[in-house]
């Protein structure tokens, strides 16, 4: 693979956000500029989505699914995926979905912003971020470009006890390039709603903080271009029966002249209709076999899972020969709904190649009934 010319970008941020109880604003926030300086490449690896299932069902002490890019080795990749419980030792097995793809003339960049995301059970915090990125090229009106999500990082602020999951949210909302200044603008949005009035939560402790790191990539200049479609699904279930989990597809209409075709999402979002302990969560994108047509068919998966027939025997077996509270007390099942969405950009390149892949892998994580540990504890990651 094949890299282009360096040349340095500016980000700057200015935070328009709407949340009760904010954190003092940081010096970022307050839009002083970083500059980074990187090597753009012609090839990518393009973030399509993730699932992950525990053996029981938990808290969200920590989340993670991302496509790591290296800043100093062009086309160097890898996969993070972090799961952290609130309390519970448990393992977890996930799956990544991504595509490579080499693009001449196309510059890939990866950017990354982090979310504060600090306010009360069970009301729904909500930020907007505005972002800018100088590119040369974009002194041209008719210069393509496009931005898409790279994976999310959601966790628990250090100190801060996890909670359940009833909204989430995380989408670049809009862009648009500036000829005058060569500047691409990007907002991004983020939005939950945790909640936790189970036993094992601190009945006074009424605050959710949590953190979301949102890793960005910016394909920007040679000669592509972009369709858009949103894709949704909802789903109940009771304490007795569970929804059907095969994956659908959808048609979407591209260019039938241009064969090299990569999916990628811009918005992932989940809204639950009560706090849940979360057993497993499936969102993600991929192409199905076809023949050369004006309408691509695109698989799809998009589930919230919140128990299973396996689950109270996981828990035991996760505690064999260790004292351990009784199953009904721990396992929790409770009837519900779900409404999940994405939205989905198709970049056509009319020169390259791709190849579109998966990572499985298991998260471990050791922890006792009682016992505080960090979101961030390494033990909870999978680098591949």
């Amino acid at each position: 693979m094949r890299t282009v010319p360096p040349f340095s970008l500016m980000i700057t941020g200015f935070l328009s956000a709407f949340s009760c109880l904010l954190p003092p604003v940081s010096a970022h926030a307050q839009g002083l500029p970083v500059k980074v300086t990187q090597t753009p490449a012609s090839c990518a690896r393009v973030w399509q989505g993730f699932s992950q299932e525990w053996g029981y069902n938990h808290r969200i002490h920590r989340l993670c699914d991302v496509v790591e890019t290296d800043r100093d080795l062009p086309c160097t990749f890898s996969v993070l995926h972090a799961s952290a419980s609130g309390s519970g030792a448990d393992s977890a097995s996930f799956v990544q979905y991504y595509t490579e793809v080499e693009a001449p003339g196309v510059g890939f960049y990866p950017l990354s912003h982090t979310f504060i995301l600090d306010g009360r059970e069970g009301q729904e915090i909500a930020q907007v971020e505005e972002l800018s990125f100088y590119h040369p090229e974009l002194s041209d009106p008719s210069t393509s470009f496009a931005v898409m999500l790279n994976g999310f990082d959601l966790h628990s602020a250090k100190g801060a006890s996890p909670d359940k999951l009833i909204v989430f949210e995380v989408s670049v909302d809009s862009t648009w390039s500036e000829a005058s200044t060569q500047t691409l603008h990007i907002k991004i949005r983020s939005r939950i709603k945790m909640a936790c009035s189970t036993a094992e939560c601190p009945c006074l402790d009424q605050g959710v903080h949590y953190e979301m790191r949102v890793p960005l990539l910016i394909a920007v200049g040679g000669d592509f271009i972009q369709t858009r479609d949103a894709l949704y699904a909802s789903q109940s279930w009771t304490r007795d029966s569970l929804p059907a989990t095969t994956p659908a597809s959808q048609l979407l209409p591209v260019n039938p002249n241009i064969q090299l075709t990569v999916p990628a999402i811009t918005r992932i979002s989940m809204e639950l209709s009560d706090e849940f302990h979360m057993l497993g969560w499936e969102s993600w994108i991929g192409i199905l076999p076809q023949s050369q047509s004006a309408l691509l068919p695109l698989a799809y998966g998009l589930g919230f899972q919140q128990w299973s027939p396996g689950m109270y025997a996981a828990y035991k077996d996760r505690y064999r020969g260790f004292p351990r509270l009784p199953a009904k007390w721990v396992v929790k099942k409770k009837g519900g709904a779900a409404s999940l969405g994405m939205d989905v950009i198709c970049l056509q390149f009319r020169a390259g190649e791709a190849k579109m892949d998966s990572v499985t892998g298991h998260v471990g994580w050791d922890t006792r009934h009682g016992r505080k540990k960090d979101a961030l504890d390494v033990q909870g990651e999978v680098r591949k």
